[in-house]
């Protein structure tokens, strides 16, 4: 097929050698009957989608199943067509109303199509925008200079396009191209392969382009970025594509790198201004799951929308499928006013249906009602408004749908206006989420979908705190943390440190939303005085402790210790289950020893067993003799270690295989050769101490004293005069 296209007055699409083909001339026109800026889909007379393949001129794609073949119009387009019924369908964003023609194409024909604005949002101060939009993403089969991508956006009737296309066009502002209903800013996303996405929306002067691809370390975090940054009031930091359905701990390429792992820690550390609960990058387009979790654990962060739509790629559904809605005082399309506005929460998302007139109580959505005693009712006001008929509206307290209202349809949309009431039992946000179906193909996909951002409910001025989604964070920060020292790459310990510093940090804000420790529970055994054979593992047992607080989780720790007051102690690892199976102990035969177990919510908040402690005897069978299983004598002897636990969440005890003399040392190290804890045998300050009994603890701290975080060590025993055969160097891993 051969194409030969004109620009001119008129877009110029002719196909040759097609038997019967006739010339269809289209006009789109606006209410003053000027051209229009316009999408427009065909079905030919065959029943294939025109046009069939790229088409520079004409900015064809192809959107997938639903939405078949596109183009983009200035106003005016020819096509070469077949004889048949052919469908023509015209859209211009979510304010114009969509046109559908059927055509019986039998000679050339003219078809001069008018589509006036039937809801004008920025005369009620909403402004739509995509944050995430792509003009050079490889792979190329367009090269989109910004007049291109401004006529895109204009037809797509996009208010404002953020391109985030890292440093290509930037120039710290709205594009030339720009006119007053339609602004293009080339902006940049910041790609951190280990942490996540994110859109720098209003940036002023280029920041890193991203960081972090394997075999790199996980370093520096999103956070480190917004610190580097400290954005101004109309600069945000949006997380892009969130979830979009990698699995946490891949680490090789599209989606893995690009998670939003750091989700939990930039929420609780002030770094995220709105979140992308639509995108195309998302698994499924909408998540709102996590972003629900957020606002119950009492962060204020607005829903945002970033399509991730790449406009050089053919098969790429449209800029602007998915938007966001900002409102803004006056009537001016001002980049500046929107990001402040999104900030502040004063948002909805769609990718149809328009959101009005939300209101809780008379205060619109990002604000904040205080409220006063456990409980109360607070009204709800909206109005929906979409030129594609939807189904039903749902109000959203704390995640959950608390009432569904039907919406009726016509063959004219929806408009509807709603007013009830909502009861507060507590601390709440509340938010509201529209839901349709429709086979029209101006939309993005056969689900239609609007959320509007939330009001905020506090009581006695305090926002909700769920201890449940509190401990569903948790848990993915200790994931985070494995994730972390499972990458490696380490230039520097600094830097590991410094990252496992904030992953603590972020931590210890979900431990305040715990308040009760576990309940009690009992030692079963070994029973007080049990006697236990050497030779064979020991099994602890005890009740289960019950904590109060849905979400939070116990672990145990069980110590043993040679003495009663527990002083000599050496601490397991935390457990969940109520039993431990202890196969190598550090203990010295014919001797008594005490065990006790202490249960440790996620609020750090403990419970000691009752009772406190018990003690038992590690005996050797009749035949054994005390101390068999360690080699005697010194001289030069190759020394050997037990070094146990093993992975720890506390001290670890070190067991030579013979007494060490004044000539051996033991160290500590970093899994960059740096030394952070010594042995010091002149019995000077040191993490490293030396029981009576011949076993070496380190505390986990340095030698200043300082806690270790978690991520892996090298324990090292060597002679000062001797052979490297001597030397003993295992691998630790430390977990907090």
């Amino acid at each position: 097929m051969l194409h030969r296209s004109i620009i001119g007055a008129a877009l110029c699409l002719v196909v040759a050698n097609v038997a019967e083909a006739h010339l269809l001339t289209l006009q789109v026109r606006d209410a003053n009957a000027q051209p229009l800026h316009a999408r427009v889909h065909v079905i030919d007379g065959t029943g294939a989608s025109y046009p069939p393949a790229a088409d520079s001129l004409a900015m064809s794609y192809y959107g997938g199943d639903h939405m078949r073949a596109y183009f983009y119009t200035a106003g005016d387009a020819v096509m070469s067509l077949p004889t048949g019924a052919t469908t023509v369908t015209i859209g211009h964003g979510f304010e114009h109303r969509p046109r559908r023609f059927t055509l019986n194409l039998s000679a050339d024909d003219t078809l001069t199509v008018t589509m006036p604005r039937e809801i004008d949002m920025a005369s009620l101060g909403w402004f739509s925008g995509d944050n995430h939009v792509h003009t050079y993403h490889q792979p190329l089969d367009y090269h989109v200079d910004p007049a291109e991508a401004h006529r895109i956006c204009a037809a797509e009737d996009l208010n404002l396009t953020w391109l985030l296309d890292n440093g290509r066009y930037f120039i710290g502002g709205p594009d030339p191209t720009s006119t007053p209903n339609c602004v293009t800013y080339y902006a940049t996303e910041h790609r951190n392969q280990a942490f996540g996405h994110v859109a720098l929306l209003g940036l002023k002067d280029n920041l890193s382009l991203g960081c972090c691809t394997p075999p790199e370390a996980a370093y520096p975090m999103l956070t480190d970025l917004r610190e580097e940054w400290a954005p101004q009031p109309d600069e945000a930091m949006s997380l892009c594509h969130p979830i979009n359905g990698a699995g946490f701990f891949d680490d090789g390429g599209w989606p893995a790198w690009g998670l939003g792992r750091e989700i939990p820690v930039m929420a609780a550390l002030g770094a995220l201004d709105s979140y992308d609960i639509v995108s195309y990058g998302n698994a499924g387009d909408v998540q709102v799951a996590d972003w629900y979790r957020l606002l119950n654990c009492g962060f204020r962060i607005p829903a945002s929308a970033g399509t991730d739509c790449r406009i050089n790629s053919y098969f790429m559904r449209p800029a602007g499928g998915f938007r966001t809605y900002v409102k803004q005082p006056g009537m001016v399309n001002d980049p500046s006013a929107f990001v402040q506005n999104l900030r502040q929460g004063k948002s909805f998302v769609t990718n149809y249906p328009l959101l009005l007139d939300f209101m809780v109580d008379g205060q619109e959505a990002g604000s904040m009602i205080n409220m006063t005693g456990p409980s109360g009712v607070v009204s709800v006001h909206f109005r929906v408004v979409s030129l594609l008929g939807v189904g039903s509206a749902k109000i959203i307290r704390n995640g959950e749908i608390v009432q569904t209202i039907p919406l009726s349809q016509s063959s004219n949309g929806t408009d509807q206006v709603v007013d009830t009431t909502v009861q507060i039992l507590g601390s709440s946000w509340i938010a509201v989420r529209i839901d349709g179906m429709t086979a029209h193909q101006t939309a993005v996909n056969n689900q239609l979908f609007a959320h509007s951002s939330p009001v905020y409910v506090y009581v006695d001025s305090t926002p909700q705190q769920s201890t449940v989604d509190a401990g569903y964070f948790r848990r993915w920060i200790d994931d985070l943390m494995l994730f972390v020292e499972m990458r490696g790459g380490w230039v520097n310990e600094d830097d590991r440190l410094h990252v496992f510093q904030r992953l603590d940090d972020a931590r210890s804000v979900y431990r305040n939303h715990f308040h009760f420790p576990p309940g009690s529970f009992s030692l079963l055994s070994p029973s007080e005085g049990d006697t236990v054979a050497v030779g064979g593992p020991i099994h602890f047992d005890w009740t289960d402790a019950i904590d109060p607080e849905a979400g939070d989780r116990v672990r145990y720790q069980l110590t043993i210790a040679s003495d009663s007051l527990f002083i000599t102690g050496i601490s397991q690892p935390l457990v969940d289950e109520s039993e431990l199976v202890v196969s190598d102990p550090l203990l010295i035969p014919n001797r008594t020893y005490w065990w006790r177990v202490k249960a440790i919510d996620y609020g750090n908040l403990t419970t000691m067993s009752t009772p406190t402690k018990r003690r038992f005897i590690w005996r050797t069978n009749p035949v054994d003799t005390p101390d068999a299983d360690l080699p005697s004598g010194a001289g030069h002897e190759r020394v050997t270690a037990w070094i146990w636990p093993n992975p720890s969440g506390t001290d670890i005890g070190i067991r030579p295989s013979r007494p060490l003399d004044d000539d051996w040392t033991i160290d500590v190290l970093s899994v960059d050769g740096r030394r952070v804890a010594a042995l010091d045998q002149s019995g000077g300050p040191s993490a490293i101490l030396r029981r009576p009994d011949g076993v070496y603890v380190w505390r986990t701290r340095d030698d200043q004293g300082r806690r270790m975080p978690s991520g892996s060590y090298f324990i090292r025993l060597a002679p000062r005069h001797g052979s490297g055969a001597d030397v003993i160097r295992q691998r630790v891993l430390l977990i907090r």
